[in-house]
């Protein structure tokens, strides 16, 4: 299993949040994300490295539906 990704527990503790809580630290969560999966990591191309950035921008996708889908619930804008 590749190793976690910091803001992959972020990602996981703005789940993990009760409804109240949620939908802010969903957003404050994605305001960090900036560019491309791991643009500025040095690392030279392999299907490891691949991998890890198209995990890391699944999780971005589903972070920002689950985003979207709190907000539509509680009636505020994504």
């Amino acid at each position: 299993m590749p190793p976690r990704h910091p803001w992959q527990d972020l990602v996981g503790r703005a789940r993990a949040d009760g409804d109240p809580l949620r939908l802010r630290r969903l957003r404050e969560t994605l305001a960090l994300w900036r560019g491309a999966a791991m643009q500025d990591v040095g690392l030279p191309d392999s299907a490891a490295f691949r991998a890890a950035v198209t995990r890391l921008d699944g999780l971005r996708l589903t972070t920002i539906s689950d985003r979207t889908v709190h907000a539509d619930n509680d009636g505020h804008p994504a």
